[in-house]
């Protein structure tokens, strides 16, 4: 389940996890949390990473199954 898989997400990833499922784009999350470009592309890797996905795509489609 996604819940037991967002566990493993640190308190800022799963910032950046419910910006990006609520359909925010990259320039909007950065601007809501202040962050650089560089930052954000690596919270997303961290994130694909530890659910094991690999675009925006398979992150939506994880959270309906």
């Amino acid at each position: 389940r996604i819940d037991v898989l967002l566990d493993g997400l640190t308190e800022r990833q799963r910032e950046v996890y419910g910006l990006i499922i609520s359909g925010k784009t990259n320039k909007e999350v950065m601007t809501e949390l202040f962050i650089e470009q560089s930052t954000l592309k690596s919270h997303i890797n961290q994130i694909y990473r530890k659910l094991d996905i690999r675009s925006r795509r398979e992150l939506k489609s994880k959270i309906k199954t």
